[in-house]
Protein backbone atom coordinates (compact mmCIF):
# COMPACT_ATOMS: atom_id res chain seq x y z
CA UNK A 1 0.00 0.00 0.00
CA UNK A 2 3.04 2.33 0.75
CA UNK A 3 4.21 1.49 -2.53
CA UNK A 4 1.53 2.21 -3.98
CA UNK A 5 1.54 6.12 -2.01
CA UNK A 6 4.76 6.69 -3.31
CA UNK A 7 4.20 6.06 -6.87
CA UNK A 8 1.11 8.56 -6.73
CA UNK A 9 2.80 11.14 -5.37
CA UNK A 10 5.37 10.41 -8.29
CA UNK A 11 3.12 10.66 -11.25
CA UNK A 12 1.20 13.74 -8.95
CA UNK A 13 4.93 15.66 -8.90
CA UNK A 14 5.92 15.02 -12.63
CA UNK A 15 2.53 15.92 -13.90
CA UNK A 16 2.87 19.15 -12.07
CA UNK A 17 6.02 19.62 -14.08
CA UNK A 18 7.46 23.05 -12.78
CA UNK A 19 4.31 24.40 -10.37
CA UNK A 20 4.91 24.06 -6.86
CA UNK A 21 3.55 21.07 -4.83
CA UNK A 22 2.20 20.28 -1.63
CA UNK A 23 3.05 16.89 0.08
CA UNK A 24 0.58 16.20 2.81
CA UNK A 25 2.04 13.59 5.44
CA UNK A 26 -0.06 11.77 8.14
CA UNK A 27 1.68 9.75 10.89
CA UNK A 28 -0.09 6.75 9.83
CA UNK A 29 1.94 7.09 6.94
CA UNK A 30 -1.75 7.74 4.69
CA UNK A 31 -1.07 11.05 3.43
CA UNK A 32 0.54 11.61 -0.29
CA UNK A 33 3.85 9.87 1.00
CA UNK A 34 4.08 7.95 3.45
CA UNK A 35 6.59 9.87 5.47
CA UNK A 36 8.38 12.83 5.97
CA UNK A 37 11.96 11.19 4.31
CA UNK A 38 9.50 10.20 1.23
CA UNK A 39 7.86 13.36 1.10
CA UNK A 40 11.53 15.26 1.00
CA UNK A 41 13.29 13.15 -1.69
CA UNK A 42 10.31 13.86 -3.98
CA UNK A 43 10.55 17.74 -3.37
CA UNK A 44 12.02 20.17 -5.33
CA UNK A 45 12.74 23.79 -4.56
CA UNK A 46 9.76 25.63 -3.83
CA UNK A 47 7.77 23.38 -2.60
CA UNK A 48 5.86 22.00 0.34
CA UNK A 49 5.99 19.31 2.82
CA UNK A 50 2.67 19.51 5.22
CA UNK A 51 1.89 17.41 8.04
CA UNK A 52 -0.89 16.08 9.78
CA UNK A 53 -1.47 16.58 13.72
CA UNK A 54 -0.26 13.20 15.61
CA UNK A 55 3.46 12.32 16.39
CA UNK A 56 5.89 11.04 13.64
CA UNK A 57 8.72 8.60 15.09
CA UNK A 58 10.87 6.17 14.11
CA UNK A 59 11.91 5.42 10.23
CA UNK A 60 11.58 8.29 7.80
CA UNK A 61 10.87 11.22 10.81
CA UNK A 62 14.64 11.50 12.04
CA UNK A 63 18.03 12.37 10.18
CA UNK A 64 16.11 14.33 7.70
CA UNK A 65 17.63 16.49 5.30
CA UNK A 66 16.62 19.34 2.90
CA UNK A 67 19.71 19.11 1.01
CA UNK A 68 20.05 22.83 0.26
CA UNK A 69 16.87 23.18 -1.89
CA UNK A 70 14.00 25.82 -0.53
CA UNK A 71 11.42 24.04 0.74
CA UNK A 72 8.17 25.04 3.28
CA UNK A 73 7.73 22.33 6.21
CA UNK A 74 4.58 23.11 8.22
CA UNK A 75 1.90 21.84 10.16
CA UNK A 76 -1.30 21.95 8.58
CA UNK A 77 -2.53 23.03 12.46
CA UNK A 78 -0.28 25.11 13.22
CA UNK A 79 0.01 24.00 16.32
CA UNK A 80 3.52 22.64 17.59
CA UNK A 81 1.55 20.94 20.61
CA UNK A 82 -0.04 19.18 18.51
CA UNK A 83 2.04 18.20 15.38
CA UNK A 84 5.26 16.69 16.71
CA UNK A 85 8.49 15.08 15.48
CA UNK A 86 9.93 12.43 18.21
CA UNK A 87 12.94 11.42 17.66
CA UNK A 88 12.80 9.09 21.09
CA UNK A 89 16.72 9.10 21.36
CA UNK A 90 18.95 8.24 23.59
CA UNK A 91 22.40 7.11 24.42
CA UNK A 92 21.89 3.06 22.83
CA UNK A 93 19.91 4.92 19.94
CA UNK A 94 21.37 8.76 19.49
CA UNK A 95 19.51 11.09 16.67
CA UNK A 96 19.30 14.20 15.64
CA UNK A 97 15.56 15.44 13.68
CA UNK A 98 16.17 17.77 11.05
CA UNK A 99 19.87 19.29 9.46
CA UNK A 100 19.99 21.54 7.10
CA UNK A 101 23.34 22.33 6.16
CA UNK A 102 24.09 23.19 2.24
CA UNK A 103 23.26 26.64 2.08
CA UNK A 104 19.06 26.59 2.35
CA UNK A 105 17.90 30.40 1.41
CA UNK A 106 15.69 32.87 2.67
CA UNK A 107 12.58 31.39 1.90
CA UNK A 108 13.12 28.17 3.22
CA UNK A 109 10.70 27.91 6.23
CA UNK A 110 9.86 25.65 9.16
CA UNK A 111 6.27 26.45 11.00
CA UNK A 112 4.25 25.40 13.48
CA UNK A 113 6.17 22.28 14.17
CA UNK A 114 7.20 20.49 17.72
CA UNK A 115 10.59 18.73 17.87
CA UNK A 116 11.51 16.45 20.84
CA UNK A 117 13.69 13.48 22.05
CA UNK A 118 16.88 14.37 20.24
CA UNK A 119 19.90 13.44 21.83
CA UNK A 120 23.57 13.58 20.65
CA UNK A 121 26.15 13.05 23.43
CA UNK A 122 29.02 13.88 20.86
CA UNK A 123 27.60 15.93 18.67
CA UNK A 124 25.59 19.52 18.15
CA UNK A 125 22.40 20.41 17.57
CA UNK A 126 19.91 17.74 19.35
CA UNK A 127 17.11 17.89 17.35
CA UNK A 128 18.03 20.69 14.34
CA UNK A 129 21.46 21.40 13.32
CA UNK A 130 22.01 25.14 10.94
CA UNK A 131 25.22 25.58 8.84
CA UNK A 132 25.30 28.15 6.28
CA UNK A 133 21.09 27.99 6.34
CA UNK A 134 19.26 31.37 6.28
CA UNK A 135 16.32 29.68 7.29
CA UNK A 136 12.95 31.26 8.73
CA UNK A 137 12.19 28.93 12.05
CA UNK A 138 8.13 30.39 12.92
CA UNK A 139 6.04 28.84 16.03
CA UNK A 140 8.14 25.72 16.72
CA UNK A 141 8.35 24.14 20.28
CA UNK A 142 11.87 22.46 21.24
CA UNK A 143 11.63 20.13 24.16
CA UNK A 144 13.78 17.44 25.86
CA UNK A 145 16.12 17.35 23.46
CA UNK A 146 20.10 16.94 24.56
CA UNK A 147 23.41 17.47 22.56
CA UNK A 148 27.05 18.59 23.58
CA UNK A 149 26.45 22.00 22.34
CA UNK A 150 23.31 23.74 21.33
CA UNK A 151 20.83 21.28 23.13
CA UNK A 152 17.85 21.51 21.33
CA UNK A 153 18.96 24.07 18.15
CA UNK A 154 23.31 24.38 16.76
CA UNK A 155 23.59 27.45 14.06
CA UNK A 156 26.94 27.11 12.52
CA UNK A 157 27.13 30.16 10.22
CA UNK A 158 24.23 31.26 8.22
CA UNK A 159 21.65 33.66 9.23
CA UNK A 160 18.46 31.95 10.37
CA UNK A 161 15.58 34.22 11.91
CA UNK A 162 13.53 32.19 15.01
CA UNK A 163 10.13 33.61 15.70
CA UNK A 164 7.36 32.75 18.10
CA UNK A 165 9.24 29.61 19.32
CA UNK A 166 9.70 28.15 22.54
CA UNK A 167 12.54 26.39 24.00
CA UNK A 168 11.93 24.10 26.95
CA UNK A 169 13.38 21.64 28.66
CA UNK A 170 16.74 20.60 26.86
CA UNK A 171 19.97 19.92 28.08
CA UNK A 172 23.29 20.96 26.75
CA UNK A 173 26.25 19.06 27.60
CA UNK A 174 28.56 21.87 26.91
CA UNK A 175 26.91 24.71 26.36
CA UNK A 176 23.76 26.44 24.77
CA UNK A 177 21.13 24.54 26.93
CA UNK A 178 18.66 25.65 23.95
CA UNK A 179 20.61 27.47 21.61
CA UNK A 180 23.85 27.35 20.66
CA UNK A 181 25.16 29.81 17.80
CA UNK A 182 28.92 30.27 16.59
CA UNK A 183 30.36 30.42 13.63
CA UNK A 184 30.33 33.88 12.51
CA UNK A 185 26.21 33.32 12.42
CA UNK A 186 23.85 36.36 12.25
CA UNK A 187 20.66 35.33 14.16
CA UNK A 188 17.96 37.17 14.88
CA UNK A 189 15.26 35.75 18.10
CA UNK A 190 12.11 37.63 18.06
CA UNK A 191 9.27 36.83 20.86
CA UNK A 192 10.73 33.38 21.73
CA UNK A 193 10.82 32.36 25.72
CA UNK A 194 13.86 29.63 26.72
CA UNK A 195 12.33 28.28 29.78
CA UNK A 196 13.94 25.27 32.11
CA UNK A 197 17.12 24.38 29.95
CA UNK A 198 20.56 24.00 31.46
CA UNK A 199 23.79 23.88 30.29
CA UNK A 200 27.70 24.29 31.90
CA UNK A 201 27.90 27.42 30.13
CA UNK A 202 24.71 29.29 28.23
CA UNK A 203 21.75 27.75 30.45
CA UNK A 204 19.56 29.03 27.95
CA UNK A 205 21.49 30.37 24.58
CA UNK A 206 25.55 30.32 24.53
CA UNK A 207 27.10 32.60 21.62
CA UNK A 208 30.78 32.11 20.23
CA UNK A 209 31.82 34.45 17.31
CA UNK A 210 28.83 35.23 16.62
CA UNK A 211 26.24 38.42 15.92
CA UNK A 212 22.75 37.75 18.04
CA UNK A 213 19.93 40.29 17.93
CA UNK A 214 16.93 39.00 20.08
CA UNK A 215 13.68 41.45 20.46
CA UNK A 216 10.98 40.60 23.00
CA UNK A 217 12.34 37.68 24.15
CA UNK A 218 12.01 35.34 27.84
CA UNK A 219 14.73 33.98 29.81
CA UNK A 220 12.47 32.17 32.41
CA UNK A 221 14.71 29.69 35.04
CA UNK A 222 17.23 28.40 32.86
CA UNK A 223 20.48 27.15 34.69
CA UNK A 224 24.40 27.12 33.87
CA UNK A 225 26.30 25.11 36.26
CA UNK A 226 29.63 27.00 35.25
CA UNK A 227 28.38 30.73 34.14
CA UNK A 228 25.57 32.66 32.03
CA UNK A 229 22.32 31.05 33.83
CA UNK A 230 20.20 32.72 30.81
CA UNK A 231 22.56 33.73 28.15
CA UNK A 232 26.01 33.07 27.49
CA UNK A 233 28.70 35.28 25.34
CA UNK A 234 32.30 33.71 25.02
CA UNK A 235 34.79 34.76 22.33
CA UNK A 236 34.07 37.82 20.14
CA UNK A 237 29.79 37.47 20.40
CA UNK A 238 27.71 40.43 19.70
CA UNK A 239 24.97 40.61 21.87
CA UNK A 240 21.27 43.10 21.13
CA UNK A 241 18.48 42.40 23.46
CA UNK A 242 16.14 44.70 23.25
CA UNK A 243 12.60 44.44 25.27
CA UNK A 244 13.75 41.29 27.01
CA UNK A 245 12.51 39.76 30.45
CA UNK A 246 15.27 37.13 32.31
CA UNK A 247 13.76 36.02 35.36
CA UNK A 248 14.71 33.39 37.50
CA UNK A 249 17.79 32.16 35.75
CA UNK A 250 20.39 31.11 38.03
CA UNK A 251 24.41 29.85 37.78
CA UNK A 252 27.53 30.20 39.61
CA UNK A 253 28.44 33.32 37.69
CA UNK A 254 26.36 36.04 35.69
CA UNK A 255 22.79 34.16 36.54
CA UNK A 256 21.17 36.19 33.76
CA UNK A 257 23.95 36.91 31.15
CA UNK A 258 28.08 36.40 31.61
CA UNK A 259 30.38 37.65 28.74
CA UNK A 260 33.85 36.47 28.08
CA UNK A 261 36.28 36.95 25.65
CA UNK A 262 35.74 40.39 23.76
CA UNK A 263 32.15 40.02 23.31
CA UNK A 264 29.59 43.19 23.82
CA UNK A 265 26.00 43.05 25.27
CA UNK A 266 23.62 46.07 23.98
CA UNK A 267 20.78 45.79 26.38
CA UNK A 268 17.68 47.88 25.99
CA UNK A 269 14.09 48.32 27.50
CA UNK A 270 14.75 44.85 28.97
CA UNK A 271 14.48 43.69 32.71
CA UNK A 272 17.16 40.75 34.37
CA UNK A 273 15.66 39.59 37.64
CA UNK A 274 15.73 37.35 40.35
CA UNK A 275 18.90 35.27 39.50
CA UNK A 276 18.90 32.51 42.53
CA UNK A 277 22.73 32.13 42.04
CA UNK A 278 24.99 34.41 40.23
CA UNK A 279 24.47 38.17 39.33
CA UNK A 280 22.52 40.24 36.84
CA UNK A 281 25.37 40.09 34.70
CA UNK A 282 29.16 39.28 34.42
CA UNK A 283 31.44 41.01 32.44
CA UNK A 284 35.04 39.22 31.96
CA UNK A 285 38.29 39.42 30.11
CA UNK A 286 37.68 42.71 27.96
CA UNK A 287 33.88 42.23 27.88
CA UNK A 288 31.52 45.51 27.53
CA UNK A 289 27.84 46.23 28.25
CA UNK A 290 25.75 49.68 27.16
CA UNK A 291 22.48 49.89 29.12
CA UNK A 292 19.58 51.73 28.62
CA UNK A 293 16.02 52.15 30.02
CA UNK A 294 16.76 48.44 31.59
CA UNK A 295 15.74 47.00 35.60
CA UNK A 296 18.53 44.70 37.08
CA UNK A 297 17.09 43.84 40.36
CA UNK A 298 16.88 41.39 43.31
CA UNK A 299 19.66 39.13 41.43
CA UNK A 300 21.48 36.91 44.13
CA UNK A 301 25.23 37.69 43.41
CA UNK A 302 24.54 41.50 42.75
CA UNK A 303 22.93 43.81 40.13
CA UNK A 304 24.94 46.91 39.19
CA UNK A 305 27.98 45.73 39.83
CA UNK A 306 32.04 46.20 38.99
CA UNK A 307 31.87 48.13 35.50
CA UNK A 308 28.05 48.28 35.32
CA UNK A 309 27.18 50.70 38.45
CA UNK A 310 28.01 53.76 36.87
CA UNK A 311 25.26 53.27 34.41
CA UNK A 312 22.76 52.94 37.31
CA UNK A 313 20.80 56.19 37.24
CA UNK A 314 21.49 57.16 33.39
CA UNK A 315 19.96 56.78 30.40
CA UNK A 316 16.49 55.31 32.44
CA UNK A 317 18.50 52.69 34.49
CA UNK A 318 16.77 51.21 37.19
CA UNK A 319 17.58 48.94 40.00
CA UNK A 320 13.59 48.46 41.54
CA UNK A 321 11.49 45.59 42.02
CA UNK A 322 9.59 44.96 38.84
CA UNK A 323 6.49 43.70 40.26
CA UNK A 324 5.91 40.70 38.06
CA UNK A 325 2.21 39.32 38.40
CA UNK A 326 3.06 35.45 38.78
CA UNK A 327 6.47 33.88 40.02
CA UNK A 328 8.93 31.43 38.63
CA UNK A 329 6.83 28.45 38.82
CA UNK A 330 3.45 29.87 37.16
CA UNK A 331 5.88 31.56 34.56
CA UNK A 332 3.53 34.38 34.48
CA UNK A 333 5.97 37.00 34.08
CA UNK A 334 3.32 40.36 32.85
CA UNK A 335 3.66 43.11 34.81
CA UNK A 336 1.01 44.71 37.74
CA UNK A 337 -0.04 48.00 36.56
CA UNK A 338 1.43 50.02 39.15
CA UNK A 339 5.43 48.51 38.19
CA UNK A 340 8.20 50.79 37.57
CA UNK A 341 8.61 48.80 34.27
CA UNK A 342 5.37 49.52 33.01
CA UNK A 343 5.51 52.95 31.69
CA UNK A 344 9.16 55.10 32.56
CA UNK A 345 9.77 58.06 30.63
CA UNK A 346 11.67 56.19 28.21
CA UNK A 347 9.46 53.47 27.49
CA UNK A 348 7.98 50.09 28.52
CA UNK A 349 10.36 47.65 29.63
CA UNK A 350 10.59 43.83 29.58
CA UNK A 351 9.10 41.11 26.96
CA UNK A 352 5.25 40.62 29.03
CA UNK A 353 3.42 44.49 29.33
CA UNK A 354 1.14 44.76 32.52
CA UNK A 355 -1.18 41.59 33.13
CA UNK A 356 -2.28 42.36 36.54
CA UNK A 357 -3.35 44.88 39.50
CA UNK A 358 -1.53 43.37 41.95
CA UNK A 359 1.84 40.73 42.41
CA UNK A 360 2.26 37.23 43.86
CA UNK A 361 5.85 36.44 43.93
CA UNK A 362 6.96 32.92 44.69
CA UNK A 363 10.36 31.41 45.46
CA UNK A 364 12.41 29.46 42.34
CA UNK A 365 12.08 25.69 41.36
CA UNK A 366 14.35 24.42 39.06
CA UNK A 367 12.54 20.95 39.27
CA UNK A 368 9.02 21.99 39.41
CA UNK A 369 9.51 24.37 36.35
CA UNK A 370 10.59 21.34 34.33
CA UNK A 371 7.47 18.80 35.33
CA UNK A 372 5.13 22.63 34.98
CA UNK A 373 6.92 22.68 31.16
CA UNK A 374 7.41 18.86 30.47
CA UNK A 375 8.27 17.78 26.92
Amino acid sequence: MRHAGLACALLLALSRGATASTYLVLPDGSGDTPSIAAALRLAVSGDVIELGDGVFSGLGSTALDFAGRTLTLRSRSGDPTACVLDAAAGPAAPARLLSLVSGEGVATRIEGIGFRGGYLADADGGALLLAGSDVRIVNCRFSGNAAREGGAVFVAGGAPVFEDCVFIGNTGGNAGGGLGVSGGAVVTVTRCRFAANSADYGGGLMADAATLALADCVFLGNSASARGGGVYAGDRAALALTGCTLAYNGSVAGGGLALATLSSLTLAQSIVAFAPAGGAIELRFGSAATISCSDLFGNAGGDWTGALAAQLGTAGNLALDPEFCGDAVDGDLTLAAGSPCAAPACGAMGAEGVGCTGRSVGAMDFSTLKQLYGN
